[in-house]
């Protein structure tokens, strides 16, 4: 290559996410590289799995990929001839996708049989394992994290990203119970995600036929049963004549429904209880929350669970900030928490951006200012602005004033900490307390 990989990658990334949503754009994509043989399933996973699929892509892939998508999108900082040489660019063009593969072609539209139809929304069939690896090899089922039991933080390439939080024991038991014939017959969840098809139509059904039709662009996602679905095919590796059957509900239900429908069932399959406020988001504060999650410089800093990970550079646990800014903002309506959440991103990205150094968690790092319960102060101040009409401008002169070592005596005299330097029981309350007695 002529430039690093690397600085094509991230250029890369920045483009895809301008383009993933525009249909007309990823169907021209998706039909240059049907030229080489791509399947529509294989365009979609790197759409949506960019951050992970670009590092571990063939070189010849990546040149077609970057030039695809530069001739319908014209970006001056993904030109192909800039990164790759002469004859990186011939071998890519004489590149055949099929004849990489070493798995049965599937291809839209997927018609499923024996489908009972119980409304517009909500469908039943059975799969078996061997129609499952057919979808899982041609890129056709995903896990969607947005709609998934809580994810895990991990580094690669020098960024922080989520990982699939896999319970490696229960895969291998479920494993174990397929080779020995004693994996009973579950239900497993598919969601045919609204809004993906190419022509705005996920899933027609023939009545008379009992047959399922999935559209061309559809994302399947696995709302639940990824571990046995897992399991299961792990020992299909091991034993190509196993015959696992599972139901099959499938779905035809937008992100928020996926979501709500997960939570329900996880009251009965027990997930962490603060990722099942999480995904019900049921107050107005979980709506703004999850803007914060996609929108702002905590992106990727917030724990689904109430422990924090400073390892994988967690800051802050979803109930702190929700809670306190249930507390703090009146929201009646859908609009007032989407204006809330413009607010409190601008106020999260100028406060962590005029102190990087200060929200890095480290055994360094003596100040207060990264604690998980500061960060229910900080709303407190964002709101107290906001009120009081302060431009947030002012956010770091009104920081600024404020001593964070944790050897400031004013932090035991508040009771934050106690005398051993520890934080207090009722700490949590009276960081707010002070953030509401603080002299802006």
């Amino acid at each position: 290559m002529l430039k690093e990989r690397g600085l094509l990658e991230s250029n890369l990334i920045e483009v895809i996410n301008k383009v993933k949503y525009d249909k007309p754009k990823v169907k021209k994509i998706k039909q240059g590289m049907k030229e080489y043989n791509f399947t529509p399933g294989e365009i979609q996973s790197y759409f949506h799995d960019t951050e992970d699929k670009l590092p571990e892509l063939d070189l010849r892939i990546l040149c077609l990929l970057t030039q695809e998508i530069y001739i319908v999108t014209l970006e001056d900082n993904i030109k192909p001839d800039v990164y790759f040489t002469t004859t990186e660019l011939k071998q890519a063009k004489t590149f055949d996708y099929s004849l990489a593969r070493e798995f049965e072609e599937v291809k839209f539209p997927i018609i499923l049989d024996k489908v009972i139809m119980i409304d517009s929304e909500n469908y039943i069939t059975i799969w078996d394992i061997h129609f499952i690896k057919k979808l899982m090899d041609n890129q056709l089922l995903r896990y969607n994290f947005d709609t998934q039991r809580e994810h895990i933080r991990i580094k690669r390439n020098n960024t922080m990203q989520r990982g699939i939080n896999v319970n490696s024991k229960s895969v291998k038991e479920i494993e174990e119970s397929a080779l020995n014939n004693e994996l009973e017959t579950t239900t497993i969840t598919i969601n045919a995600l609204v809004g993906t098809s190419d022509d705005g139509e996920e899933l027609t059904y023939d009545a008379k036929k009992m047959q399922l039709s999935v559209h061309e662009g559809t994302f399947l996602d696995i709302v639940d049963g990824f571990h046995r679905i897992t399991g299961a095919l792990n020992a299909l590796k091991k034993d190509p004549e196993i015959n696992q059957v599972f139901q099959v509900a499938i779905k035809n239900f937008n992100i928020k429904q996926a979501q709500k429908h997960l939570a329900q069932i996880s009251k009965i399959n027990e997930i962490n209880k603060t990722h099942i406020e999480a995904l019900e988001a049921s107050r107005k504060s979980d709506l703004v929350v999850r803007q914060l999650q996609r929108e702002s410089d905590l992106r990727g800093k917030i724990s689904q669970t109430n422990r924090i990970h400073s390892k994988v550079g967690e800051l802050v646990s979803y109930n702190t900030l929700a809670d306190t800014i249930e507390e703090e903002f009146n929201m009646k309506t859908k609009m007032d928490a989407m204006e809330v959440g413009e607010y409190l991103t601008e106020f999260f990205d100028l406060l962590i951006g005029s102190y990087p150094n200060e929200f890095i968690k480290d055994e360094e790092n003596n100040s207060l200012m990264s604690e998980n319960i500061m960060f229910g102060g900080y709303v407190v101040l964002a709101k107290r602005m906001k009120e009081e009409g302060m431009p947030l401008s002012k956010l770091k002169k009104i920081v600024n004033n404020i001593d964070f070592d944790r050897n400031n005596v004013d932090w035991t005299m508040v009771n934050i900490l106690d005398v051993e330097g520890r934080l207090s029981p009722t700490a949590k309350n009276n960081v707010k307390k002070f953030f509401r007695g603080l002299e802006l």
